[in-house]
């Protein structure tokens, strides 16, 4: 498919019929999930053939697509897939706040508040301090106190308590991979012979 068919107005066109239907939410979920299976069909099939800002702009109005399907499925309950969505959502914006926020109460509602503090941790850092101070004032207060709780009430309570081995692993390589860099740098830039 060449670039002058690349479907971002199409998709942007199709999320806000989406948006404006007067219809269930459990319907509107299943039009969202259907324009994504869509957008995402096309990107698999023809991702190495775009690049450029048509591209930024595909991905940002499929980010948004996700989005919307994120508040569905929140507003009908359906936590466990609005976790999914949210975090496919970080995969495209690992700076999008308002996900670890949802992601947060989505936790919390379904008995995982361990994984629910980890995402609250996450949106004190992703937040501006005013936003903090304003907005999400209330929020960031209950964060900080079930956090104090949890800790005095849960002696084995830590960061790696909550990731499963997969994780812990991944996150071990990190901090591997951050050394092994550093240590190239310092070594080419510093002879230390």
């Amino acid at each position: 498919m060449s670039i002058n068919n690349f479907p971002t107005k199409s998709t942007r066109a199709e999320r806000i019929k989406i948006e404006k239907k007067n219809v269930s939410i459990p319907e509107k979920i299943n039009e969202y999930n259907f324009l994504i299976s869509k957008s995402e069909e096309f990107l698999n099939t023809s991702k190495l053939k775009i690049e450029g800002a048509n591209y930024e702009n595909f991905i940002s109005e499929l980010k948004n697509v996700y989005l919307n399907l994120s508040n569905c499925l929140f507003d009908n309950k359906e936590f466990k897939e609005c976790i999914k969505i949210d975090k496919k959502i970080l995969k495209i914006d690992p700076n999008f706040y308002k996900c670890y926020e949802r992601l947060y109460k989505c936790y919390c509602k379904i008995g995982e508040e361990s994984n629910g503090l980890i995402f609250g941790s996450m949106l004190k850092f992703k937040c501006s301090k005013k936003m903090q101070e304003n907005e999400y004032k209330n929020l960031i207060e209950e964060i900080d106190k079930k956090m104090k709780f949890y800790v005095e009430n849960n002696k084995n309570f830590s960061f790696f308590s909550c990731m499963k081995k997969k994780d812990i692993f991944q996150f071990v390589i990190f901090i591997l991979c951050g050394i092994y860099l550093i240590y190239g740098f310092f070594h080419k830039n510093f002879n230390f012979n």
